[in-house]
């Protein structure tokens, strides 16, 4: 009976590890999201004003425009990662991103890239500040 249930424990903790997600990478071996959306009820220039208005105005204060041309936009991104316990809560880091996004007529695509992770540290007035500029490729 023992061994029984130990191996039945056994086969089940073997697929519980085999959901793992695995992120999706570009040719260059980078961490990438990307999607192609089918959009045949909205116009191109429709499409690009709302991309540039989810970057300049919606997203202000974490993203930032770099470029814009007449079928794509280009922005970079912030993310302060959080770490909770409980009630206190302090960031742990934040996360640099790129995000571009290109039209064409009846469907677009965007992608985020180029993540960046910088870690928080305490400094001594008690603020949570990024311990250095240059980030550290997430690959």
């Amino acid at each position: 009976m023992k061994y029984t249930f130990a191996a039945i424990l056994a086969i089940f903790m073997l697929k519980l590890s085999a959901q793992e997600k695995h992120f999706p990478k570009d040719e260059n071996g980078k961490f990438i999201y990307y999607k192609v959306v089918d959009s045949q009820v909205l116009a191109k220039a429709i499409l690009l004003e709302r991309a540039k208005n989810f970057v300049s105005t919606v997203n202000k204060k974490s993203m930032s425009l770099i470029t814009s041309t007449d079928t794509s936009v280009l922005a970079k991104g912030k993310l302060i990662i959080d770490k909770t316990i409980l009630v206190a809560g302090h960031p742990s880091g934040e996360l640099n991103y790129n995000f571009v996004f290109e039209v064409k007529d009846g469907k677009y695509r965007y992608w985020l890239t180029d993540f960046e992770y910088i870690p928080y540290q305490r400094d001594r007035y008690g603020n949570f500040v990024a311990t250095t500029t240059i980030g550290t490729p997430l690959e």
